[in-house]
C-alpha cells in the first residue's frame, strides 16, 4: 500500500490577477502517491489551473 504525500509548490511571483489578491497565488498544496508523477501531470496542464500557469510561463521547479 502506497502513502499519500504532501507537496508544496512556492512560486517566486504571485500567478494570476496581481491586482486582486482573491486571484493570484504564490503557493499551491496538492498531495498524491507518486510524486513524480503527479508533477509531470502538473507540468503537462493537468490539475489546477494555477500550476498549468505556473508551468506555461516557463518557470522551473527548485
Amino acid at each position: 500500500m502506497s502513502q499519500n504525500k504532501v507537496y508544496l509548490l512556492h512560486y517566486e511571483q504571485p500567478i494570476g490577477n496581481k491586482n486582486n489578491p482573491l486571484e493570484s497565488a504564490q503557493h499551491y498544496l496538492g498531495s498524491t502517491d507518486n510524486l513524480a508523477s503527479r508533477l509531470l501531470e502538473h507540468r503537462k496542464g493537468n490539475g489546477a489551473k494555477i500550476t498549468a500557469a505556473f508551468f506555461q510561463k516557463k518557470s522551473r521547479l527548485i
